[in-house]
């Protein structure tokens, strides 16, 4: 019998150290992983995490290659103007429109645009991913602050539960009334279950947008606080639309284009041509979408200073909405000391704070997201 117990002790032995030794040649492998995570949280203010997510982001890389292959694209198409030009002086037979175009100019133009364009285009990846990641830092910070905000009414309502516990026993305190208090105590617990899933997600979608490992911890520096916007007037900002949004600057390239081959078409083919016809109706067509466009484009930034005023108007009033569930959650303190208000009042009291703050956090990171979009003119 003794025998036994002795072999099942050794047995037991053996096990742990395998299972000690696993471990330990794990962590060995663990470490030479490159998507390992850091020992110690990364710390981030939003001009840190910007600059870190544009040395590892794909897009900006690729953007610096396109300008080098859009400087031999220009230099090509002048290359090829220049032979055109040089072979009709040399020879005017077999010449054609499409031959003329090039002499005149017309595909070193089009491609003078394409490069414009793609500097644009390159600033717009470039602003994107700007407001990618400090849309996932407010995003970070506004599911951190939730998640704190309902671990602390958890734990004020799960004192409340203590002295509901305490006055049952006495028989203070109805079962009845326990039963409601532990039933805010549960649904207190599960919205911070909810809350932390949410918080973690967070994480996980900051990590990828600066190229992170997913579950590398990190601790954000920068606090994110209310301030107005001062709206620009329509009229200037319209302009500043002109002038970085994609979609007009290519329309209005494509409309200069257009126009330069149909006073190419009327000086080969004449005034009077189908060929000649045929591009002023399809400039025509060019003409009411560019300025359907345009005005979509100006309704849409009706829309967003409308949009902009009202959020800032709602933040006014949840502060005031906060100052106010405060205060009566002091008051409520008060009276609960004094043994005048039961425990289910001190929770609602609680829980009315604890919303006027949620909804203001919401607000203001709703807000900041808004405005960053705004000014970066990025969708």
């Amino acid at each position: 019998m003794q025998g036994g117990v002795i072999l099942k002790r050794l047995i037991y032995v053996v096990t742990c150290i395998m299972f000690i030794f696993s471990s330990i040649v794990f962590a060995e492998e663990a470490t030479t992983d490159t998507n390992a995570v850091s020992a110690t949280p990364q710390k981030f203010s939003i001009s840190e995490a910007i600059a870190y997510a544009k040395e590892h982001n794909y897009k900006i890389l690729l953007s610096k290659i396109d300008d080098e292959i859009m400087k031999k694209d220009k230099q090509n198409a002048e290359d090829t103007q220049d032979l055109a030009n040089d072979l009709y002086k040399e020879t005017k037979n077999n010449d054609n429109f499409s031959n003329y175009k090039t002499r005149a100019g017309y595909n070193t133009q089009m491609v003078k645009n394409q490069a414009r364009m793609l500097v644009l285009q390159n600033k717009q990846t470039e602003l994107s991913l700007e407001v990618s990641v400090e849309t996932a830092y407010y995003a970070l910070s506004e599911k951190k602050l939730t998640y704190d905000t309902k671990k602390r009414t958890l734990e004020q309502i799960k004192r409340q539960s203590d002295v509901a516990s305490k006055k049952l026993e006495l028989g203070d305190i109805s079962e009845l009334t326990y039963k409601n208090v532990m039933l805010e105590k549960g649904t207190a617990e599960v919205a911070l279950m909810n809350a932390e899933s949410e918080y973690k997600k967070a994480k996980m979608d900051f990590n990828q947008a600066l190229g992170l490992p997913l579950f590398e911890e990190v601790t954000l520096t920068d606090e994110i606080t209310y301030i107005t916007y001062k709206v620009p007037t329509f009229d200037d900002k319209l302009v500043n639309l002109k002038e970085n949004n994609t979609a007009y600057v290519q329309n209005l390239r494509d409309k200069e284009l257009l126009d330069f081959e149909t006073r190419l078409m009327r000086t080969y083919y004449g005034y009077k041509s189908n060929q000649y016809k045929q591009i002023v109706l399809k400039g025509e067509q060019n003409e009411i979408n560019f300025n359907h466009s345009m005005e979509m484009m100006e309704y849409n930034l009706i829309l967003d200073i409308i949009k902009l005023n009202i959020s800032a108007r709602n933040i006014d009033l949840d502060i005031e909405s906060k100052e106010i569930s405060k205060l009566t959650l002091e008051a409520a303190k008060m009276k609960y000391s004094e043994g005048l208000i039961s425990e289910m009042d001190m929770i609602s009291a609680e829980l009315e704070y604890q919303n006027a703050e949620l909804k203001y956090i919401k607000e203001v990171h709703s807000y900041k997201t808004e405005v960053l979009r705004f000014e970066k003119n990025v969708e």
